[in-house]
Order: structure tokens, then sequence, then C-alpha cells
């Protein structure tokens, strides 16, 4: 994204109302900004919060982490450290297309973005405020993860090159989620105001897209000299989730709550149809997971399959949203709700160190943390999720603290500035995801200094009233 590409967003922004002041640190500023008071003049006021997109994000994040903790199993013995993938078999493969939840979370963050725009659309506020307390909360848990993983790489890298190199990929590979997800938000109040204009025509473009550009990566490849093959599938990387989280804003406008439940079903049928059919054809991978026998999924990078998981999701979603419309959980529970939905960022960040930490520990006694025998692999499985439960508590606790320090200061209101810093943190969250969180790698290097100036250049000196933990 350039420099001009960011202005030209900002300006088609200027007519929304948007937030002016910062989010705690303890709250989620994706689900839980005020709701704006309902006028006869707006015709979109906020959605009510929903609790079953609140549920389904925190169960969603305790998939990814349950999977990622299982997902490969490392073992020493005579010859050397050795990893593989864990899961392998058709069971995996089939539970690897029911519990593909990264399209819930995007579907949940549509949701939550359009009611943040809303209610901020009543209250007259500027882009700069939007898109800076947004870029700055985002951006801020990876200087963190940042301060604590890049010296342990180079303590790695001092005892054998190859360790600092696996700890500093594995610690960033969940950062793709993040780069693409700072992107989208700062595009949301654009994505709502195109489905209040045009309607169903957005996500058929988008996903029209999607196919057209999975159609060039993998029947054109190098054209001319120039990988547009390559091109094309980092684009989709933005085009597919986009078009997911379009699902999200749709859902919160009330679109699908007027379709009748036959129709949800048949949505559902059919696109799953074309699903199988599109795979049973190709050039699309059938799978899901990653497995020890097909290592090829329509996650990463994205495919117009994932997308079109999606809907059939937030077709299911739509009709338990249906059967739970009158559910009213009590005060404790919303707060416990709350809480955990405000934590789900740190436990995506940290879930992969805390298990690439545990396997180091694990290097202590391989012989007995670390067995070659599969079985006994297993078996160990419950006291490692316990072990690192415990652990990414603890992590969490710090999180939360370096959260709440943050936001003692206010977010730059400037909006030449406010550009600039989301772009830069941006772009360096891209990098670090692709180069590790490494200081051996110039690029790796480069994104580093980028996510720390975005995070400064959002930041002012003004000091507010610090924040208090619920």
């Amino acid at each position: 994204m350039t420099d001009d590409t960011g202005a030209s967003r900002l300006d088609g922004m200027t007519s929304l109302a948007l937030p002016r002041t910062a989010t705690s640190a303890t709250t989620n500023p994706a689900s839980t900004a005020p709701t704006a008071p309902s006028t006869a003049t707006d015709p979109h006021p906020a959605p009510r919060r929903d609790h079953l997109i609140d549920l389904l994000r925190i169960a969603s994040a305790g998939v990814v982490v349950t999977m990622h903790w299982l997902s490969t199993r490392v073992w020493v013995d005579g010859d050397g450290m050795h990893s593989t993938l864990a899961l392998e078999g058709r069971t995996i493969f089939v539970l690897g297309w029911l519990l593909q939840v990264m399209p819930v979370l995007f579907i949940a963050g549509g949701f939550a973005n359009t009611k943040v725009v809303d209610s901020c659309r009543a209250k007259g506020q500027s882009a700069t405020d939007y898109l800076g307390i947004r870029a700055r909360r985002l951006t801020t848990p990876l200087v963190l993860l940042a301060a604590v993983i890049v010296p342990v790489t180079v303590v790695g890298n001092l005892m054998d090159p190859s360790i600092g190199a696996m700890l500093g990929d594995q610690a960033a590979r969940p950062l793709w989620f993040l780069a693409v997800y700072l992107v989208i938000t700062a595009a949301a109040p654009l994505m709502v105001r195109a489905h209040d204009r045009s309607g169903l025509a957005v996500p058929a473009a988008l996903v029209l897209l999607a196919l057209g550009l999975d159609l060039v990566r993998y029947e054109v490849g190098t054209l001319g000299g120039v990988n547009v093959g390559m091109l094309a599938m980092y684009t989709n990387l933005v085009v597919v989730w986009l078009f997911v989280h379009q699902l999200g804003i749709i859902h919160a406008r009330g679109v699908f709550a007027r379709v009748p439940a036959w129709g949800l079903v048949a949505v559902a049928g059919a696109v799953a149809a074309l699903i199988t059919v599109m795979v049973d054809l190709g050039p699309w991978p059938a799978a899901m997971v990653g497995t020890a026998e097909d290592r090829d999924t329509n996650l990463l990078p994205p495919t117009v399959i994932i997308g079109l998981l999606g809907l059939v999701q937030m077709m299911v979603i739509a009709l338990v949203s249906r059967a739970t419309a009158r559910w009213n959980p009590s005060t404790s529970t919303v707060q416990r709700i709350g809480v955990l939905n405000a934590l789900m960022m740190v436990v995506y960040l940290w879930h992969v160190p805390v298990i690439a930490t545990a396997i180091g520990i694990g290097l202590l006694a391989p012989d007995t943390l670390l067995p070659s025998d599969e079985a006994t692999w297993w078996a160990m499985r419950p006291g490692w999720f316990l072990a690192c439960g415990l652990l990414l508590l603890g992590i969490t606790r710090l999180a939360v603290r370096w959260e709440l320090f943050c936001a003692r200061f206010a977010v730059s209101r400037q909006p030449v500035r406010v550009v600039l810093g989301a772009l830069a943190a941006t772009a360096g969250t891209f990098l670090v995801w692709q180069y590790g969180l490494l200081t051996t790698d110039p690029l790796a290097v480069t994104g580093l200094a980028l996510v720390l100036l975005g995070a400064a250049v959002l930041t002012t000196r003004e000091r507010k009233a610090p924040v208090r933990l619920a």
C-alpha cells in the first residue's frame, strides 16, 4: 500500500463519524465500541452487542490454539532433533474442513467493525481518530512480542544458528493474520459504506475477483518474466479475507435475518456442493489443514475455496443466531466473555512462542520430554497442554500490563502522521511475518524497525488517566 493509496482511502472516509477516544487496553476495540443511540435520521443504527459472535470468536481462537499445539511432533534421538506434522489420516482430513475456523474470526471482525463504524458515525469524528486508535491497538502487542522473542533468537544464534532461525521463524508465523487484519481494519469504513450503497454486489465482486486471482495463480504463473502467479497469490491474501469480512458486515446489517431458514440451508448446501466440485476438478487443494500426507492447503495462502467455506459457515451462524436470539446471559457471564475477548489477540500472538519455549525446555531432558516414540508423545499431550496453558497465562498477565501502559499515552490525531504510522506498522508486520523475528536477515530487521516506527508515530507524549483492570 502506497501513501497515495492510504490518503485516498482516508479522503473517502471524511464524512463518516469516527471515534475520538482511545479504547481501553483491556477492551477489544473490534467488538466493544460504544453503541451510538438510534436516531430517526440514522438509517443504520449500530447493531446490538451479539454475545454469540463474541463466543464464536473465543471458541475459534481456542480451536486455532489447540490445532497448532497438536500439529507438530518434535523428538530427539541419536541423529539429533527432528520434527514432522503430527496430524494425519482421513479423519484429520475431514476434521480439517469442520474445524477450519479462520473464516469465523473474520466474520466476527466484520460484524464488530460495522458496530464500531455505525456508533462512530453518530459522533461526527474524523477518520484520523478511527485509524490511529485501531492501528495502534493492533501494533503494540507485536512490539512486546518482538521485545521478548528477538533477544531469545540472538541467544539461540550464539548456541546454534539453526535454533535461532527456528525460534524466530516459528514465532512470526501467526503474524499473517495481524498483517491482513491491519489492512482490513483500515478499509472497514469504506466496506461498510460500500455495502450500504451496493449491497450484495460487493461480496459478489470480491468472490469473483478471488476466483480470477486463483486462476491466474494456478494457470498463468510467470508472464513476460514477471511472476504474476505470485502477485495474484499475495493479492488474494487480502481479497479473500475482505470477502469473508464483508459477510460479517452483511450479518450486522440484518440481511441474513430476513432470509427464511430454508433459504439459509439451501445456500449452505449449494455452496458446499460447489466447493466439492471445484476441489474435485482442481486446481485447488483438497485439504483445509496440513497433514503429514498433504501439506498443501487452501488456508495459507488463501484461495477462493476458504472464502466459500466462510459463506457456508456464515449460513450456519445465521441459523444459530436465530435459534439463540432470546438468549440473555447474566451480567457475570457477559463480563467473562468481555475479558476473554479482550485477550484474544494476546493469546493468538503468543500461543506459538509458548509451544516453542516448551520445546526448548524439553531439550534439557529430551529422552523424557521429547520422546521419539509416537504413542508416548501423544500420551504426554495433556501434560504439555497444562504446562503451555500455565505459561501462556503468565505471559498474558505481562501482556495486559504492557497494554495498560500503552493506553496511558494518547494516540496521534494528525492525519499524515496517522496514515504514515499505520502504513509503517502494516508493512513492518508483513515483513516480520515473511522473514521472522530475527536480527540476522536485513528484511526482518527492516520489518522490526517499521513496526517500532509505526507504534512510535501513532503515539504521542500526551498522558491520559491510567486504565485499571476490571
